[in-house]
This record gives C-alpha cells, sequence and structure tokens, in this order.
C-alpha cells in the first residue's frame, strides 16, 4: 500500500510540475487579407471583359461629378444608398465586373457594413446556406451567403472583413478562386491583369480612373469588331481620363484611348488606319454625334508600335454624358443595380 501511495504521490508531483511549466503558444494571426487593388481578386482563366471603375477618385472631381450627373444626380445616389445597405457607389476606392462565359462577378471596395449587406442580400434572394471561409478577426473574416435569384440564378456573396464585398451570378466558380487570391494561397494562379495578355494592358493604363479590358481571342461576331482587328487581337481596352478645362475649351473634359494589343509588326501603320476608319464611323454615327464625340476637342490621334495601336481623342465630359443618358434611356436604378435584384 506504501509502495502505492508512493507512487501515486510522484505522480502527482509531475503532473503539477509540468502544469506549472509555459503556457501553450496560441498560434499566430492569420496574415491580413490582399484586398488593394481589388483587380487581384480576379481570376483570368476564361475572363472574357473586366471593367476596373475607382469611384472615389472620380467623384473627388468636381467636373466629373456634374457631367456624370446627367445620367445619374445626387438623389439616385441616395436612393440607392438607402436600399442597398448604406453602400454610396460614390464613396467606393474601386468597383471592379468580371465576366466569364457562365458567370459575372462584381467587387467593391470601400468602408462596409457586413450585417447591412447581408441583411439586403437576404431579402432579395432565396437563401440556401451561409459559411465562415475564413475566420479570423473583424477585418479578416471572409462569411459567404449562397442562393438562388427570383430569376432562378445561382447567386452569392461573399464579404471580406469590412472592406470588400464580391457578388457571383451564374455558375459558381470564379469567387472562390477570389477568396483564395485574397489569402494569398495561390502560388501557381494570377489575377486577370497581372497575367497575360492583360498585364501589359493595364500596366500602360495604371493611371485611368476608368478602364474596360477584353482579352482575346475574340471569336464569333466580336471578331469582324472595328473593321475585323479583334480577329488579330490578343487584348482590347478602353481607357477614361478626366482633363482640366483650360483658356482654349470651354468645360471640362474626357481623354479617351482606344487600343488594341497584338502583334502587329510591319502592318502596325495599316492597322492603325483601320482602327481610325472604325473610330470615324462612330463619330459620324448617331450615338456618335449625340455624344458629341464627332467633334472632338483634340484628335483623333492615331499611334501605333509593333505590339500596339491605338487612337486618343478628347471629348466634352458633360455632352458625352448627356448624350448616354439620351442614347439609354436607362433609369438610375438599373444602371447602379449591383447590390439588389
Amino acid at each position: 500500500m506504501k509502495a502505492k501511495a508512493s507512487a501515486l504521490a510522484f505522480s502527482t508531483a509531475l503532473t503539477l510540475i509540468a502544469s506549472c511549466g509555459p503556457p501553450a503558444k496560441a498560434p499566430p494571426p492569420p496574415p491580413p487579407l490582399h484586398l488593394s487593388p481589388t483587380t487581384d481578386l480576379a481570376p483570368a482563366a476564361a475572363l472574357t471583359f473586366l471593367i476596373d471603375a475607382k469611384p472615389r477618385a472620380i467623384f473627388s472631381r468636381v467636373d466629373a461629378a456634374h457631367a456624370i450627373a446627367q445620367v445619374a444626380g445626387d438623389a439616385q445616389f441616395r436612393h440607392f444608398q438607402a436600399e442597398n445597405a448604406g453602400v454610396d457607389l460614390r464613396e467606393l476606392e474601386e468597383l471592379v465586373v468580371a465576366k466569364y462565359p457562365k458567370t459575372t462577378l462584381y467587387l467593391a471596395r470601400g468602408t462596409l457594413d457586413p450585417a447591412r449587406i447581408e441583411q439586403t442580400f437576404s431579402r432579395t434572394i432565396d437563401i440556401e446556406g451561409r459559411g465562415v471561409d475564413r475566420s479570423a478577426d473583424a477585418l479578416g473574416t471572409i462569411t459567404r451567403t449562397w442562393g438562388t435569384s427570383p430569376s432562378n440564378e445561382p447567386t452569392q456573396i461573399a464579404i471580406f472583413g469590412r472592406e470588400v464585398v464580391a457578388i457571383e451570378r451564374g455558375q459558381f466558380g470564379p469567387l472562390r478562386t477570389a477568396e483564395l487570391f485574397a489569402e494569398e494561397r495561390l502560388k501557381r494562379a494570377s489575377p486577370a491583369l497581372r497575367t497575360d495578355p492583360l498585364a501589359p494592358v493595364a500596366a500602360r493604363f495604371a493611371d485611368a480612373p476608368f478602364v474596360a479590358y477584353a482579352a482575346g481571342p475574340f471569336e464569333d461576331a466580336w471578331k469582324h469588331a472595328l473593321g475585323g482587328l479583334l480577329a488579330a487581337a490578343t487584348a482590347a481596352a478602353v481607357g477614361a481620363r478626366f482633363v482640366d478645362s483650360d483658356h482654349g475649351h470651354d468645360g471640362d473634359r474626357i481623354a479617351i484611348t482606344i487600343a488594341l494589343y497584338g502583334s502587329w509588326g510591319n502592318d502596325a501603320d495599316a492597322a492603325v488606319s483601320r482602327l481610325s476608319a472604325a473610330l470615324h464611323l462612330l463619330q459620324e454615327s448617331a450615338i456618335g454625334k449625340l455624344c458629341g464625340v464627332d467633334h472632338p476637342a483634340i484628335g483623333p490621334s492615331p499611334r501605333a508600335t509593333s505590339s500596339e495601336i491605338a487612337v486618343d481623342l478628347t471629348v466634352d465630359a458633360e455632352a458625352l454624358f448627356r448624350g448616354l443618358r439620351d442614347a439609354t434611356s436607362g433609369s438610375a436604378g438599373e444602371i447602379m443595380g449591383v447590390f439588389g435584384e
């Protein structure tokens, strides 16, 4: 009995000594999410086109805000804000629309209220599930909710901390890749604007607050566009920059660049001439005249290298947006309907 008691006492002593040792180290917190630029969340695979806008940078200019008011005024933006989780489109740092064959991915970065966004989403979608894809602090958690829209379209939303909201409509897939990009867990894949054919194009438009990119190869009806030049192009881009007014021009203006990329080689000069001719047809069309691009303030000015052909022109900003409003006759709700149905 004494031997058993001694053994029990010895075991208890060892347990007490062990319990007095240093506490187990807590696992390190996960690294912060990579959310800027937001285009870094858009996968390259199967991308057809991508629109990258920087609303806050655009609306910080009084001239830009005044011109855009021809299409959507303050009342429309405030209505959208009230109906969509307090999100003011004008205050977003970045708004990205990435189109894939069966999916559209929307990415918005700004100061967000995750709870209100989920509530808004649940009012318009038949919710089927919700999950926490990444558990961290308030700035590093990723939550995802999915369901079906009233039009029977699969739809899901992911909220990255308090900074980015992503909405995926159509066949699910790109949104999950966007999450992995945010966590920097993909080493063998690159975002759309970090890999060919769009990486060198994005570098040329880095300072533009609005750019539309398209990745080749261009097939079907698209290959016949712009005088058939898209059939030989690997990528295309249209960028817009606001230009300050000066003593030689009344009102504020937008500098627009239309560029095609490919192996133009010795055919570059002929190709840019065809691009200029295609632009001239647009200028002389009904919508071209309506938007005032038939009488640009500057240009059109063609330029060409062995890998890029482009035409630059500068137009009156207010006339352009007024023409777009008259041409589309779209309501502000239709134009800005990103978060809701």
